[in-house]
């Protein structure tokens, strides 16, 4: 029996190959889940690590309400305080702690996700969403994820959803990066300071 670190190196190449050929389906990873739990664990690790990325626009809704799951009481408590109710059902309890397995992120792509979710609402206004990004972007850090890479681009929005990356709740998620992409024009230079004074894990 292989075990976890040797199946994870597997499914890593299995991964990168369907990147390569251009594969936005991840079919051969999808299959190892269904064999049995040990291989389940080892590719839910791997999809999980990048889920903005692999994830298409139809199925943001989708990522967003789990990662919500994830929150306890108390999280979901601060974003009622913020008018955004989250009914919870036990059924909904995910199986993974998915936020865990964070290891790449792109933010920009995670804006638009939420702000898809917010749709649900009824309401897309920027209190709910920036509401949505700082419960998750704390979910990140208190659930000790050690993101790899951050990719910040923005085709137009506003910064105020940018500046959450500054706020020293997230600076534990922040600070193990070691690739950073920016790709976008600040009028605040906060954020780049604060990404400067806790980033330094940068390899070239």
């Amino acid at each position: 029996m292989l075990i976890p670190d040797v199946l994870c190196e597997i499914f890593k190449y299995l991964d990168d190959r369907d990147e390569i050929v251009g594969s936005r389906t991840f079919r051969s990873l999808h299959a190892c889940l269904l064999v049995n739990r040990r291989w389940c664990e080892s590719a839910v690790s791997i999809l999980w690590s990048n889920p903005f990325h692999r994830c298409h626009k139809r199925g943001g809704k989708a990522l967003v309400q789990i990662l919500l799951n994830c929150l306890n009481n108390e999280e979901r408590q601060d974003l009622l305080e913020d008018g955004i109710y989250l009914p919870f059902n036990k059924s909904d309890t995910p199986i993974f702690d998915y936020p865990n397995f964070l290891k790449n992120l792109d933010y920009y792509q995670m804006i638009l996700f939420v702000r898809s979710w917010c749709s649900l609402l009824d309401d897309t206004s920027d209190q709910y969403v920036v509401a949505i990004l700082r419960s998750l972007l704390r979910l990140f850090a208190d659930r000790s994820a050690s993101l790899s890479s951050l990719t910040i681009r923005s085709a137009g929005l506003d910064d105020d959803k940018f500046m959450l990356l500054a706020s020293p709740e997230v600076s534990t998620l922040i600070r193990p990066v070691k690739h950073l992409t920016i790709s976008c024009y600040f009028p605040k230079d906060n954020l780049l300071t604060v990404l400067a004074k806790n980033c330094r894990n940068l390899v070239s």
